[in-house]
């Protein structure tokens, strides 16, 4: 277009423009005098267009080629089969590898995490957003840390996952509050040492060190968390020290500051000793709210 139709248009401006002042310019009758002024203006209007065109055009392969030069970190924890792989770019989600076009329910529950977390929590942690489906795995989401850098891989398993439905919204926004709390928690480390001094004891270790070599989980950590349900949140709370933080984070945020005495609620309390985590509560209840899922 910038080769073809700029200097064919130009061809016709110099056409008009440059009729001679000599008699035939003297004798241009009224009429004729109106239709060369009117063709001129069409003439401006048309290159005007051509170069807004242009504009779009080189915006357009200026968008294509920043996506297609991302290239997705290699994710060493979650070395999973993903469905698709977007890169977090201003609060937006851009196709990589090639794809084009986004799915509906991909950009549904990025919307929902970012709803979750706050945009600016997007902005500041997440590089990469990832969609797998895996209806025989346990796993809902992870984190993974970009290794060099300060940027987060998030992953997701949309296999349950139905917008519209309120239940499953309140249990993919607890699912999101517990991987954000892993994210904060890793540049918390007195946190995290002071808490598993306090409150994990070596018989919580011993059994997160069985279960860790076991194919199903599930039996083992309902069993301990039965025997258990003072000093923990959840069964899965069980798994390790890192998990237990995050599944109690998750109770932080959503329930009122406890007032018994019990190892359950010391460890909630203990996320009130960090500013961190009472700033990061305050604006997560706020958009929970928002939502209509606290």
């Amino acid at each position: 277009m910038r080769l073809l139709l700029a200097p064919l248009f130009l061809v016709l401006i110099l056409t008009f423009v440059s009729i001679p002042s000599s008699a035939s310019a003297v004798t241009m009758t009224y009429e004729e005098g109106k239709v060369h002024a009117a063709l001129l203006l069409q003439i401006k209007s048309l290159l005007a267009e051509v170069v807004r065109l242009q504009e779009l055009l080189a915006e357009q392969k200026e968008r294509s080629l920043a996506s297609a030069s991302y290239t997705p970190y290699d994710t060493v924890i979650f070395p999973l089969s993903f469905e698709r792989i977007y890169e977090v770019k201003n609060g937006t989600i851009k196709n990589t590898n090639g794809e084009t076009g986004q799915r509906v329910v991909d950009k549904q529950l990025f919307d929902l995490f970012a709803a979750v977390i706050g945009d600016d929590a997007v902005d500041e942690y997440v590089k990469e957003w990832r969609v797998f489906k895996n209806d025989n795995s346990d796993l809902g989401a992870f984190v993974e840390l970009i290794a060099g850098t300060e940027s987060w891989v998030i992953g997701v398993n949309r296999e349950s996952y139905s917008s519209g439905d309120e239940q499953l919204t309140r249990a993919f926004a607890n699912l999101f509050t517990h991987e954000y709390a892993h994210i904060l928690l890793f540049n918390e480390t007195t946190f995290e040492t002071t808490y598993k001094n306090l409150f994990w004891t070596a018989e919580d270790q011993r059994h997160s060190a069985r279960v860790q070599n076991l194919n199903s989980q599930f039996s083992a950590l309902s069993r301990y968390y039965d025997e258990n349900r003072s000093r923990f949140v959840s069964d899965y709370a069980t798994l390790s020290a890192e998990e237990d933080m995050a599944e109690t984070f998750v109770s932080f945020v959503r329930e009122e500051k406890p007032l018994g005495t019990t190892i359950r609620e010391k460890k909630i309390n203990q996320f009130y000793t960090s500013k961190v985590f009472v700033e990061a509560r305050a604006e997560l209840r706020a958009n929970l709210q928002a939502l209509g899922v606290l």
